[in-house]
């Protein structure tokens, strides 16, 4: 059997972004910030505004997006007829359940092997699947209620479980009794020199703030048009109210051509303004 990797799926739904009513729902790497995400792609916060999470690497690095088919960026499921790249057996009751997208440690054959799942506020759900857990491959999940401290649940999933084998996606969940994870940390830990980690469609109770409503205010700035000697030198002053000593500097310059346009930015707050442009010797 050719060597493959272990991918993580997590959900189980083929729709871009799913939002349910009052929470953020499956995630699915279909689309990322509204486009179609490229193999090879960085993820790190890019989620966490609606879904409240965010990606990186044990190492350091970030996870990167993967896509279905050739090249292989996870695992290869191996069929009588031909071998499938990042694809689930077409046996597995769940085949045609996921997208083209998914997220990939490193897209490095036995690359780093794990990725930190980091909530924006605790939840008490997550759940998903894993994939293609077979040979000598064990994933093992962890949720913590800080950075990789305290543990408040752990999944181990090897070969030979119920639901593994060649292309087949494992059920995998957490449910607490309060909110109290903060973090979720996958690593494959088997024999298996070409394991890695991948999700896709990830689920939890994570319940987004309200969001912030849309503020527009529209400043004017006084647009002043210059008309003089070339290269002579002015003075621009304005004043809020007309009389004789109320009269400030706003700029001096040498005119570089005539006429010449000059913009007062610092009218945006006042509600009208007067100019004059004063010939210095």
């Amino acid at each position: 059997m050719n060597p493959k990797h272990v991918k993580l799926l997590v959900g189980g739904l083929s729709a871009a972004v799913l939002v349910a009513v009052g929470r953020a729902s499956v995630l699915d790497f279909e689309t990322v910030n509204g486009l179609v995400p490229m193999e090879g792609m960085s993820i790190s916060n890019q989620f966490q505004a609606q879904f409240g999470i965010s990606f990186r690497r044990a190492d350091g690095g970030y996870p990167v997006i993967g896509r279905t088919g050739v090249p292989r960026a996870s695992f290869v499921v191996v069929t009588p007829e031909l071998d499938l790249y990042d694809t689930l057996h077409p046996d597995d009751p769940r085949a045609n359940q996921f997208g083209d997208f998914f997220l990939t440690d490193d897209g490095v054959v036995g690359g780093t092997k794990q990725i930190i799942v980091d909530f924006a506020a605790p939840v008490a759900k997550a759940s998903g699947y894993l994939l293609d857990i077979d040979n000598s491959e064990r994933m093992r999940i962890t949720a913590y209620s800080d950075d990789g401290v305290t543990e408040v649940g752990e999944i181990v999933l090897a070969a030979g479980d119920v639901e593994t084998g060649n292309g087949r996606s494992t059920p995998w969940s957490f449910e607490r009794p309060t909110a109290d994870i903060r973090q979720i940390r996958f690593k494959e830990t088997g024999a298996s020199s070409n394991a890695n980690v991948a999700f896709d469609d990830f689920d939890s109770s994570y319940v987004p703030p309200p969001q912030q409503p849309a503020a527009l205010d529209v400043r004017m700035a006084a647009v002043l048009s210059i008309t003089g000697d070339v290269g002579r030198p002015y003075r621009i002053e304005y004043a809020e109210h007309l009389a004789p000593d109320n009269w400030l500097v706003l700029t001096n310059l040498f005119l570089p051509n005539s006429p010449f346009v000059l913009t007062d930015y610092t009218s945006t707050s006042s509600t009208h303004r007067y100019y004059r442009a004063v010939s210095l010797p």
